[in-house]
């Protein structure tokens, strides 16, 4: 009896002395004398009780401001209310969202009152006793601008079936426009990077047997020994044709993942353009001959200067060519047409042959674009990519027009006469 007695006292001492912080004050001449024989063992174990839960309180007050800090800083609006639309708690982007000051102002208003359907916000409320939803609405700030608002609730029902409160996350629909982009963008990177790997891959291991295959080819067909019987040059040749197809194909898949991945680099020099109009017309005069089609030039007299890489210039120009004889009749007609002034030179390249539909012009520049064509014409599907890549990479544009099928095509590049190129 005296020792729950004296048990008493002392936590009745604790309780007094906890009112005023850091301060506890035992004294032995505040112990009653019937409580002596239990004091020292008692206050030694009461010390240790105390400064357990002292230790205790401080672990949880640290862990409650940890709490607080994430609920107040995450980027969404998080609450929790009645189902009356009373507001119980919500951090600070919830109450922006709403456009108020404060959560005590906001708590002063009626949540399912800033619903402008509100008729729709009570029904998605009762369907919320029985199963988890989420919905986007239209809600009214308080300076009267409505926003859309993805809602994401949790409701907490009670053993009777009532909805005691609601848990739950808003979002403006915009903000998750937002995020969805900045997803869909990483994913497409992702793409981009895996369709270069696979690319260069690919082509790397094509592009090694190719070269055996063609150097083998090319030494067979020009023996003229007799070696080969007539019966079977036919069939290398037709493997020829084919092989040099499928090499160049692998050549401008490597371009462009070169381009793609800033790898390709411009051997720029000053010359003189008119060398690359006369090499490419007159390596291309034998085909046009074939096809009875006839070729005219345009170019103001005097010198053409251009600044840029006189390799991949010359192999635009020939796609170009190559593009206007493969898709002209016999008999049709191509002309190329050269302006310049003082800052640009612009080339044009004009046939007679089966035209583009406007709603195909778009993507001329596409790798691999479907566009619909006469199956005898052969190509790899990335001739006029490439060269837009490689325009562009010159600092100049190319473009494409057509009157619709069967009304000729015209392309036409423009490069800056004076390229600068990583401060070239």
């Amino acid at each position: 009896m005296q020792f729950g007695t004296f048990f008493l006292w002392f936590l009745s001492s604790l309780t007094n002395s906890a009112m005023v912080p850091h301060r506890i004050v035992l004294s032995f001449d505040s112990i009653p004398d019937f409580c002596m024989p239990f004091s020292l063992p008692m206050v030694a174990v009461g010390v240790l009780i105390f400064g357990r839960s002292k230790r205790e309180e401080t672990e949880q007050v640290q862990e409650a401001e940890t709490y607080r800090s994430m609920f107040e800083n995450v980027p969404v609006g998080v609450y929790r209310m009645t189902p009356a639309g009373k507001v119980l708690e919500a951090n600070r982007k919830f109450v922006e969202l709403l456009g108020y000051q404060n959560i005590e102002e906001l708590k002063s208003a009626n949540v399912n009152d800033l619903y402008v359907s509100k008729s729709d916000r009570m029904a998605f409320l009762d369907k919320l006793r029985t199963a988890e939803l989420n919905g986007e609405f239209q809600m009214r700030r308080k300076d009267g601008r409505t926003i859309w608002v993805h809602d994401y609730p949790k409701a907490t029902v009670s053993m009777n079936g009532y909805v005691t409160h609601l848990d739950g996350m808003a979002v403006e629909t915009q903000e998750i426009d937002a995020i969805t982009r900045d997803l869909n963008e990483e994913k497409r990177l992702d793409i981009k990077r895996m369709r270069a790997q696979f690319i260069s891959s690919v082509t790397h291991e094509l592009r090694t047997p190719l070269v055996s295959i063609k150097g083998y080819l090319d030494y067979v067909l020009a023996k003229n020994d007799g070696s080969v019987s007539g019966a079977i040059r036919p069939s290398l040749e037709v493997i020829k044709r084919n092989t040099d197809r499928l090499f160049n194909l692998v050549n401008d898949l490597l371009d462009v993942q070169r381009i793609e991945s800033g790898k390709l680099a411009l051997k720029l020099e000053t010359f003189d353009f008119r060398q690359i109009l006369t090499h490419c017309t007159e390596e291309m005069l034998p085909i046009f001959n074939q096809k009875s089609q006839k070729i005219t030039v345009d170019a103001p007299a005097g010198s053409l200067d251009l600044r840029g890489d006189r390799l991949r210039l010359t192999e635009i120009l020939t796609n170009m060519l190559n593009n206007a004889t493969k898709f002209t009749p016999d008999g049709g007609q191509v002309s190329v047409r050269v302006e310049q002034d003082s800052e640009f030179l612009r080339v044009f390249v004009h046939d007679t042959g089966i035209g583009i539909d406007k709603a195909d012009l778009e993507r001329v520049f596409e790798p691999f674009s479907a566009i619909p064509k006469p199956t005898y014409i052969k190509g790899t599907g990335l001739g006029m990519s490439l060269a837009k890549r490689l325009i562009e990479l010159h600092g100049g544009k190319i473009w494409v027009d057509s009157p619709g099928k069967g009304e000729g095509t015209t392309f036409a590049f423009e490069l800056p006469r004076r390229l600068r190129v990583g401060g070239v």
